[in-house]
């Protein structure tokens, strides 16, 4: 981090505490929770969402940044249009809920991010990440001798744990974006920070989330490059070496079911067949459908949530590219192309090379797990990440790339 001052909440007005409040509420997934403890059928998330919102717009000085929303805009317009031509499109409810939840992750709470946290304070929302994060990783750690008691929120029948955040899967992504967009947070207390971030992978691990392990290791080097760091790549690789051996070691005390999901994680690093994959066939029979019933405008909004004819109502393709070619055509899968692209190129104006990394991770992160769940875009959790995001590239670009908008309304 810079020099300059950093504020606590001891500073922050009534709309940054209200941000501040939703940001945690978003981010540990309280609303899914409170949906799968109570079996409410309210959707939780919404309603707080715009309550939250109405009051910041109403009491916030208004910033925008056009290089970042001209981009979002670009994707959600292509989004809801190309939804709405398919065939099979849904006029009513749940489409519009859809197209908010995407609102929502894309625009919404970044757009809350920008004009409530200032720069100075964008510090102690890293810590704020950090331990909450943290807390996951121990969360997750609970979670496996009390599997049973706990698997109401956890969306899985083996033994992996979602610390806050219902699927194992989401709950790595959440953890892995932490852990790298936290990596720019120092302190004087350094073993406490170390601690921290040990929790935090610790609950990436034993989310048994293949994809996340990867991109730990992949990720962890590109972080090092970034930052030109030698020392750091070489750390990592050795630690790479080092869990690898230690998973070996141990295979024996886990489940058939995790046996067979790091015994995947062989076979991928060594482009074998992998024997406990189950996507690839939800891709193939999703990517078949669409090529059948609309492969240039897709089939339409809410067509693809229960596209494979698996479980009791279906399920969806577990891939937000295939997803979004099927709900939006040929021109809702290019606005997510363009979207992701127009971020990583963005994020690398960053002029603070830790920050810089871990924005450019963060891009990374959310296209890898595109590829591997269809649902994350339209997660609340997800829309933290997004607004740090916005709020490294605002905060912390290039000198010469101002372009901003702000109107203050009293």
């Amino acid at each position: 981090m810079n020099s300059e001052q950093h504020k606590g909440p001891s500073s922050f007005n009534s709309y940054q505490w209200v941000f501040y409040l939703l940001f945690i509420y978003s981010y540990l997934n309280i609303g899914v929770l409170v949906t799968r403890i109570f079996k409410q059928s309210i959707p939780i998330n919404i309603v707080i969402f715009v309550v939250a919102f109405g009051f910041i717009i109403l009491r916030a000085p208004y910033k925008f940044y056009p290089k970042y929303s001209f981009w979002v805009y670009i994707f959600l317009f292509l989004f809801v249009l190309g939804g709405y031509i398919g065939p099979s499109a849904d006029y009513g409810y749940q489409s519009i809920q859809s197209i908010f939840k995407h609102w929502i992750v894309h625009l919404g709470l970044p757009w809350l991010a920008l004009i409530s946290v200032e720069k100075q304070h964008f510090r102690f929302y890293l810590k704020t990440i950090l331990i909450l994060g943290a807390a996951g990783g121990v969360f997750s750690l609970i979670q496996i001798p009390f599997f049973s008691v706990f698997q109401i929120i956890i969306g899985s029948s083996t033994v992996r744990t979602a610390g806050f955040w219902f699927n194992p899967n989401n709950a790595a992504m959440m953890l892995l974006a932490t852990l790298f967009l936290t990596g720019s947070f120092s302190s004087s207390k350094k073993i406490l920070v170390l601690i921290l971030r040990v929790l935090i992978i610790v609950g990436i691990i034993t989310s048994f989330s293949r994809t996340a392990i990867v991109l730990l290791f992949l990720g962890g080097v590109y972080y090092a490059f970034v930052m030109k760091r030698t020392k750091l790549i070489i750390l990592t690789c050795v630690g790479g070496v080092v869990f690898s051996i230690g998973l070996a070691i141990n295979m024996s005390k886990f489940s058939e079911h995790q046996q067979k999901r790091i015994t995947s994680l062989v076979q991928i690093a060594s482009n074998d067949e992998v024997d406990a994959d189950n996507r690839s066939a939800l891709w193939i029979y999703a990517s078949v459908a669409v090529l059948e019933r609309g492969p240039i405008f897709g089939l339409g909004h809410t067509s693809m949530d229960h596209i494979v004819p698996l479980a009791a109502r279906g399920l969806g393709p577990h891939n937000y590219f295939i997803w979004i070619w099927g709900n939006s055509g040929l021109m809702g899968l290019l606005g997510l192309f363009i979207y992701l692209i127009a971020m990583y190129i963005i994020a690398k104006g960053i002029r603070v090379r830790n920050i810089k990394a871990g924005a450019l991770i963060i891009v990374i992160t959310i296209g890898g797990y595109d590829i591997l769940a269809h649902d994350i875009m339209s997660h609340q959790m997800t829309g933290t990440l997004t607004a740090m995001l916005i709020l490294s590239i605002y905060h912390f670009r290039e000198k010469n790339h101002l372009l901003e908008k702000k109107v203050k309304l009293k």
